[in-house]
């Protein structure tokens, strides 16, 4: 280590060795280092330290089990958008290597330059084939230094001469620099990765430092998404869960396969006038012949009639002959039709069928009555044992399926966030406006 003095402030400044521009962490002025010694060259906008600065100068910090040193510090901004800040801490590593640990939103990415830049890519590609990882554009912009303290070994202010591009598969980003008059000749790449903020704060709480430690919101641009249970892992659980549920109604059905005991058809004009109910009547119930349940189970009781701009009402009851058990259904249908403005409509059916579940197996016969203001026609009445409630697989599937769209859509909307602040979002549409 070197020192120096500050020209504006006579502040004593350590320098490496190889270092070439310092920052007065004291007054905040820029230097050229020169074997003449130390030459005054700017100050920067910001001439007080940034709230979001947390850690000091020569401070060790470790990360991801490597040792760093913290050897300068600059607030940068988008020179197109201003509001847009981030902090970058310059490292070294125990065998002095360089590498940057930067900090927006209280989401950090550990940086490090690239030894050989990918060399499949190609200028203006949104999408970066990097050691067979797909990288997508995230972010253009030209940089600008706000505020800076240490020492370097480049010039920082260069930076505002950068053009920088980023690229993003989470956890990793690789990044993009080249000098705006080069038209895009001898780039620079670096590659970066997420670093939780809990492991960042662990060293923050270790040195003992005083001043804030930056609030986490938001998703930041590598942050994994992370989960004890994937929308894959859903995908595949709900995809068993399904198949399993159709082997057993297929073996249902197998076992107790659907069969007709009872199916006969009337003619509605059988039906006689009442007088006090002003529309037709059976003049007495039908008694169907006997037919047997050879098991407990599932009925269905459909009812077809050919009702038409008119409607139909029964009352069924199954009695059980061996234990006079009754079991009572009302089921009706109607039918209409006609047209308005031009326009076809239709309401109703010719057709309602009920289910009942758990019927006692024995011998039955059923007493049908009729009403209805129609006498054209005709009119069934259908008697079903066996089969399942599909009804029942329908919901049973959707039920299963929610847990799989709930982290669908999870995942969905941290990835939303994620690009919340870039221009090449793919969750904005050709119209700009966001996809819900």
């Amino acid at each position: 280590m070197k020192q120096g003095i500050c020209t504006k402030c006579t502040n004593q400044i350590s320098m490496n060795d190889n270092d070439t521009f310092v920052a007065c962490p004291k007054c905040f002025s820029y230097h050229e280092v020169s074997e003449s010694g130390i030459n005054f060259l700017s100050s920067f906008k910001n001439s007080n330290r940034p709230n979001e600065v947390c850690f000091e100068l020569g401070q060790n910090i470790k990360i991801n089990g490597t040792s760093f040193t913290i050897t300068g510090i600059t607030q940068r901004n988008d020179a197109t958008y201003t509001s847009f800040k981030w902090r970058e801490y310059n490292l070294k590593s125990e065998i002095n290597e360089d590498a940057f640990l930067n900090e927006y939103n209280g989401n950090w990415l550990l940086v490090k330059p690239l030894s050989e830049e990918p060399k499949t890519y190609v200028q203006g590609d949104t999408i970066l084939d990097y050691q067979d990882t797909k990288f997508a554009v995230f972010q253009t912009y030209f940089q600008q230094i706000d505020w800076a303290i240490g020492s370097f070994d480049f010039d920082i202010t260069d930076v505002d001469k950068l053009f920088t591009r980023e690229f993003i598969a989470p956890p990793k980003m690789l990044i993009y620099e080249v000098q705006k008059s080069s038209e895009e000749t001898n780039p620079e790449w670096y590659e970066g990765e997420y670093v939780e903020a809990d492991k960042i704060y662990q060293e923050y709480l270790s040195l003992g430092n005083t001043t804030t430690f930056p609030s986490k919101y938001g998703v930041g641009a590598t942050e994994p998404y992370k989960s004890q249970f994937y929308r894959e892992d859903a995908k595949k659980m709900s995809l068993i869960a399904l198949a399993v549920i159709m082997i057993i109604q297929l073996y249902f059905i197998w076992i107790s396969p659907t069969r007709t005991v009872f199916n006969e058809t009337f003619s509605l004009s059988d039906l006689k006038y009442d007088s006090v109910s002003t529309f037709h009547k059976t003049p007495k119930p039908f008694i169907s012949k006997s037919f047997i349940f050879d098991k407990s189970g599932k009925i269905e009781l459909e009812l077809v009639s050919s009702v038409d701009n008119s409607w139909l009402e029964s009352n069924i009851t199954l009695i059980n002959e061996g234990t006079l058990e009754e079991l009572p259904v009302v089921i009706g249908n109607e039918y209409y039709h006609g047209v308005d403005g031009g326009e076809s409509w239709t309401e109703g059916s010719q057709s309602e069928s009920i289910d009942y579940s758990s019927v006692p197996e024995g011998k039955y016969h059923i007493l049908i009555e009729i009403s209805s203001p129609n006498i054209v026609g005709t009119y069934s009445v259908l008697l079903k044992t066996g089969g399942i409630y599909w009804s029942n697989i329908i919901i049973l599937f959707c039920l299963i399926l929610i847990v799989p769209l709930v982290k669908y859509f999870q995942e969905y909307n941290f990835e939303k966030e994620r690009w919340a602040d870039s221009d090449f979002s793919p969750y904005i549409t050709e119209e700009g406006e966001e996809e819900e």
